[in-house]
């Protein structure tokens, strides 16, 4: 029985040699960074995040953890021209 433990053990360790462990700090960026990954200002983020546009949680110290993956796929919406442009 033995013997059949460590074989699995040996094919597991083998298996996840080849990954990339994730790491939760690759999952979430500060409100700074999802500002620059998505092109505007970290007030806007801080909008967004309020609306649930964009995912992310708010600590009990009030500091947002932005998800990376909601931030790159947020598509930042074209505008329309600003008051007192034509």
């Amino acid at each position: 029985m033995r013997g059949f433990f460590r074989l699995v053990i040996r094919r597991l360790r083998r298996y996840y040699d080849g990954m990339k462990p994730i790491r939760p700090i690759d999952l979430v960026v500060s409100v700074d960074e999802a500002a620059e990954i998505v092109g505007v200002s970290p007030r806007r983020i801080r909008e967004l995040l309020e609306a649930g546009e964009i995912d992310g949680r708010q600590t009990s110290k009030g500091v947002w953890l932005v998800s990376r993956a909601s931030a790159q796929s947020f598509e930042r919406r074209p505008r329309g021209p600003r008051p007192g442009e034509k």
